[in-house]
Parts: C-alpha cells; structure tokens; sequence
C-alpha cells in the first residue's frame, strides 16, 4: 500500500465552487510507491465558510511560499530528478456540488503551463474523483509541492508541515 505524504484537505464549502478544465491523459505511469517511512497522511476536515476562511487565511503564507519556489523545482524536475525521487503537485480538485478537496499529483509530466498525472491521495469528499485517476492542471492552481526521497524523507510540503502543527492547536470534531 502507498503511504501518502501528510496534508490532503477537504473544504466543504461553497466559495471553492468551480471546476478546473481537466481533460483525461491517457499512457501515464502508476502512481510510485514511496518509503515505508514516508511520513503519514494526517487530513484536516474544514466544514463551513467560518472554518473554511481560517483554514485559507492560516496556509495562505505557505501556499505563496510553495508557488513561490515552484519555479526552481520545476527546472529540477525537467532536468531529470535522481533515482528513487519523485515529484508531487498540490492542487484543489472541485466537484459541482461545491465541495474542494486539496490532493497530490503524483507528476509524471510539465508541458508548457500545464501539470500532468495521477492523483496519489485517497478522496475525503469529492465525487468524481479517485485515487489513481489521470489528472491535468494549470500550474496557477498549484497550492504546494513535494519531492520525496527514497529513505522517506520530503522536501517541499511547506502547506502539509505547517498543517500537522496548525491541527494540533485546531482539533476538529
């Protein structure tokens, strides 16, 4: 089984309404099986616009910071990342009725503006959508990304740090 990185997120609200323009890529790789000792998934369930406002106001500084070093480990990535590494994009996956969720991507290719692959994280809340699926995204709706090693260590995931802290003085019921 595929341990996932730690930080997939559902809002379940209506202010993410919208869906991306996704068209399905066909001949991609399987989602890669990371170290035993990748570090957990621990998801953060926001229900309501209160909620879902103090979620996007605490990450909104790591996100800027995730995009803001996209560029340097997107030329990394294109020059070819050493064995046993791979690359995750973070983007939100929108269904009709209102519900976002935050995902990995596993990367299998960037072309031009465009990141394609699979999604590698276990859906919380969306419908439409699984682990598995083929996915494309423009790299605006990039929210984070993430390179893991194989000894189970990450760069990156500068959202999915920061939430395994936030959740521990913002417990959900």
């Amino acid at each position: 089984m595929v341990k996932r990185m730690s930080f997939p997120v559902m809002l379940v609200t209506a202010f993410c309404a919208g869906c991306g323009g996704n068209s399905k890529p066909t001949n991609l790789p399987p989602n890669p099986t990371l170290s035993p000792n990748a570090p957990p998934d621990q998801p953060v369930d926001v229900k309501g616009k209160a909620q879902a406002e103090e979620y996007r106001v605490a990450i909104a500084p790591y996100v800027e910071q995730g995009r803001r070093t996209y560029p340097d480990v997107k030329k990394r990535y294109l020059a070819g990342l050493p064995a046993g590494h791979h690359f995750f994009a973070v983007t939100s996956l929108r269904d009709g009725s209102g519900t976002s969720e935050q995902v990995f991507v596993a990367v299998a290719e960037i072309k031009g503006d465009h990141i394609t692959g699979r999604i590698a994280s276990d859906i919380i809340g969306v419908k439409g959508f699984k682990n598995g699926d083929p996915y494309t995204f423009p790299e605006g709706e990039l929210v984070d990304w993430l390179i893991t090693r194989p000894d189970g260590s990450e760069e990156g995931n500068v959202v999915g740090k920061f939430l395994d802290e936030w959740q521990k003085t913002h417990p959900r019921k």
